[in-house]
């Protein structure tokens, strides 16, 4: 008997050509990049373009945040620089780690309260940072915890939780304080999202959403069209955006 082939949930809305390196959403559905040559853009959940930022004189950006759609953090590595942008990519203000006393951090992210929280490589703690600079928390080196190094390249927040992320050893798990609480043995990742208390990240050509109480995990089949080597795929609530070779993909499901 013939097999019926499932219907496909995902509805392409738009095609796009773009060199994405870095991805992130905000809850209002808009998609945010970081192109090879240092642009920020930011999209609208239709695809279209809303906004451009470049801050050539400070290198190419590695890191994104929007979880915050109306303050986008934008970190350039080569200066130590942060940068934050208003809902319009307009320049709200720079931060300069060095004046934090931070003269090595390649992970950083907002805090719920609009707060910086970064990893300091050189002391191997998290920190949570006021706009001012003042240390608002830390955590115990993280040398306490592990007898190997740990070299984290992905730092988020979620609700009272802090996810730091090392490919070797897993996924860190912090509380609100920053204080260090369990691994989750997920290696091998270089993002991931966590929504509703659910971590989800990309493999092969599915999405795995792995249940953070209980630890079951689901699979979320993606579009036949998304390569199984594309890495950076974010969900945001009726909105599946894809990043592959020079081209930005937005499907509606």
């Amino acid at each position: 008997m013939k097999r019926i082939a499932e219907p496909d949930p995902y509805q392409l809305l738009k095609r796009i050509t773009v060199d994405a390196k870095v991805m992130s959403t905000d809850n209002l559905q808009n998609l945010y990049v970081i192109t090879g040559d240092g642009n920020v853009i930011k999209y609208d959940d239709e695809g279209t373009e809303v906004a451009q930022f470049n801050e050539f004189s400070l290198g190419v950006p590695t890191h994104l945040d929007a979880t915050d759609p109306f303050q986008i953090l934008v970190f350039y590595p080569d200066f130590m620089t942060i940068v934050t942008l208003s809902t319009a990519l307009n320049k709200m203000g720079s931060y300069e780690l060095f004046d934090l006393d931070i003269n090595f951090a390649n992970n950083l992210c907002f805090a719920n309260d609009g707060n910086i929280w970064i990893y300091d490589g050189s002391t191997l703690e998290l920190k949570k940072y006021s706009r001012q600079g003042e240390v608002l928390k830390s955590s115990q080196s993280l040398s306490f915890e592990f007898d190997q190094e740990v070299n984290p390249n992905f730092l988020l927040q979620r609700s009272n939780t802090l996810f730091l992320n090392d490919s070797l050893l897993g996924v860190l798990v912090f509380d609100m304080y920053g204080q260090y609480r369990e691994l989750i043995p997920l290696k091998g990742l270089s993002n991931f999202q966590v929504v509703d208390n659910r971590l989800i990240y990309p493999k092969g050509k599915s999405l795995l959403a792995v249940d953070l109480a209980v630890f079951s995990v689901e699979k979320i089949r993606l579009p036949a069209t998304v390569n199984e080597k594309t890495d950076l795929i974010q969900l945001e609530k009726s909105r599946l955006f894809v990043a592959g070779a020079s081209e930005l993909l937005i499907y509606k499901y």
